[in-house]
């Protein structure tokens, strides 16, 4: 079983296509293990919910430098030890 971890920041339509895809066996072997996302309440976050995907939100407004979101962005990514991490 290969486990995806997706980035998406916006309305999440593409981050709904590779979910449908999985479950409709159109990528077969694979499972979501999380989402990470750049700012709060994005399409892709209630996708999320709905289908009991856990959520990382680093909201990037919040960081006072880039070099830190990036450091907290990459620690969560490396813990869930994804097989692939998908842009969506």
């Amino acid at each position: 079983m290969y486990r995806f971890l997706v980035l998406a920041s916006g309305r999440g339509s593409n981050f709904l296509s590779i979910i449908k895809a999985i479950q409709e066996k159109i990528i077969q072997n694979a499972q979501i293990i999380g989402l990470i996302t750049d700012r709060p309440n994005t399409g892709a976050e209630e996708h999320a919910k709905t289908y009991q995907i856990p959520v990382f939100v680093f909201n990037y407004q919040s960081y006072e430098n880039k070099n830190d979101f990036h450091q907290d962005l990459l620690k969560t990514a490396i813990s869930l030890n994804p097989d692939l991490i998908l842009c969506a």
